[in-house]
Protein backbone atom coordinates (compact mmCIF):
# COMPACT_ATOMS: atom_id res chain seq x y z
CA UNK A 1 0.00 0.00 0.00
CA UNK A 2 2.71 2.64 0.87
CA UNK A 3 4.51 1.50 -2.30
CA UNK A 4 1.07 2.84 -4.47
CA UNK A 5 0.97 6.11 -2.67
CA UNK A 6 4.17 6.81 -3.40
CA UNK A 7 3.82 5.55 -7.04
CA UNK A 8 0.72 7.91 -7.10
CA UNK A 9 2.38 10.78 -5.23
CA UNK A 10 5.47 10.66 -7.44
CA UNK A 11 3.51 11.46 -10.21
CA UNK A 12 2.70 14.72 -11.90
CA UNK A 13 0.16 15.82 -14.10
CA UNK A 14 2.30 16.23 -17.21
CA UNK A 15 2.19 20.02 -18.41
CA UNK A 16 4.91 21.13 -19.83
CA UNK A 17 5.38 21.18 -24.17
CA UNK A 18 8.58 19.11 -23.36
CA UNK A 19 6.66 15.86 -23.75
CA UNK A 20 3.16 15.22 -25.24
CA UNK A 21 0.12 15.46 -22.84
CA UNK A 22 -3.75 15.57 -23.52
CA UNK A 23 -5.35 17.04 -20.26
CA UNK A 24 -8.98 16.82 -21.90
CA UNK A 25 -8.64 13.62 -23.47
CA UNK A 26 -9.87 15.05 -26.61
CA UNK A 27 -7.25 12.89 -28.72
CA UNK A 28 -5.45 16.47 -29.43
CA UNK A 29 -1.92 16.68 -27.69
CA UNK A 30 -1.94 19.99 -25.78
CA UNK A 31 0.66 21.26 -27.53
CA UNK A 32 -1.63 21.68 -30.63
CA UNK A 33 -4.77 21.68 -28.79
CA UNK A 34 -6.35 25.51 -28.61
CA UNK A 35 -8.00 24.75 -25.16
CA UNK A 36 -6.27 21.49 -23.58
CA UNK A 37 -9.60 21.69 -20.59
CA UNK A 38 -11.93 21.34 -22.66
CA UNK A 39 -12.91 18.25 -24.94
CA UNK A 40 -14.72 20.00 -27.42
CA UNK A 41 -12.15 22.76 -28.50
CA UNK A 42 -9.33 20.77 -30.38
CA UNK A 43 -6.95 21.41 -33.01
CA UNK A 44 -6.95 24.92 -34.55
CA UNK A 45 -8.98 25.62 -37.88
CA UNK A 46 -7.69 26.47 -41.39
CA UNK A 47 -9.82 29.83 -42.50
CA UNK A 48 -9.41 30.99 -46.32
CA UNK A 49 -10.27 34.43 -47.26
CA UNK A 50 -12.96 35.31 -48.99
CA UNK A 51 -12.68 39.25 -50.16
CA UNK A 52 -16.02 38.96 -52.08
CA UNK A 53 -17.97 37.26 -49.30
CA UNK A 54 -19.77 34.84 -51.47
CA UNK A 55 -19.14 32.40 -49.40
CA UNK A 56 -16.21 30.61 -51.83
CA UNK A 57 -12.85 31.20 -50.78
CA UNK A 58 -9.52 31.73 -52.01
CA UNK A 59 -6.33 29.56 -51.82
CA UNK A 60 -3.95 32.86 -52.17
CA UNK A 61 -3.99 33.38 -48.40
CA UNK A 62 -5.05 30.96 -45.45
CA UNK A 63 -4.53 31.53 -42.10
CA UNK A 64 -4.58 28.69 -39.32
CA UNK A 65 -5.81 29.69 -36.48
CA UNK A 66 -7.34 28.83 -32.75
CA UNK A 67 -9.52 32.23 -33.03
CA UNK A 68 -11.90 33.21 -36.33
CA UNK A 69 -9.60 35.62 -38.09
CA UNK A 70 -13.07 37.50 -38.66
CA UNK A 71 -15.83 37.95 -41.73
CA UNK A 72 -13.40 37.71 -44.46
CA UNK A 73 -12.41 34.29 -43.64
CA UNK A 74 -14.22 30.93 -44.06
CA UNK A 75 -13.20 28.19 -41.90
CA UNK A 76 -12.78 24.20 -42.58
CA UNK A 77 -12.51 22.90 -45.95
CA UNK A 78 -12.12 25.18 -48.94
CA UNK A 79 -13.78 22.81 -51.54
CA UNK A 80 -13.39 24.32 -54.98
CA UNK A 81 -11.89 27.99 -54.63
CA UNK A 82 -13.67 31.15 -56.14
CA UNK A 83 -12.27 31.84 -59.66
CA UNK A 84 -12.47 35.49 -58.96
CA UNK A 85 -12.74 36.81 -55.19
CA UNK A 86 -12.38 40.36 -56.54
CA UNK A 87 -16.23 39.74 -58.13
CA UNK A 88 -19.34 38.51 -56.21
CA UNK A 89 -20.71 37.37 -58.61
CA UNK A 90 -18.41 35.19 -60.04
CA UNK A 91 -18.05 31.68 -57.96
CA UNK A 92 -15.92 28.91 -58.87
CA UNK A 93 -14.28 28.65 -62.01
CA UNK A 94 -16.54 25.24 -62.56
CA UNK A 95 -19.57 27.91 -62.42
CA UNK A 96 -18.22 30.30 -65.08
CA UNK A 97 -19.05 29.70 -68.61
CA UNK A 98 -16.06 29.89 -70.75
CA UNK A 99 -17.27 32.13 -74.06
Amino acid sequence: MLLFLALIIGCDTPTTEDRPYDLDRDGVWGVIDCDDDNPEIGRPLTYWIDVDADGHGSWDHTITSCDDPGPLYLAGPLGEPDCDDNDPEIGPCSEVVQP
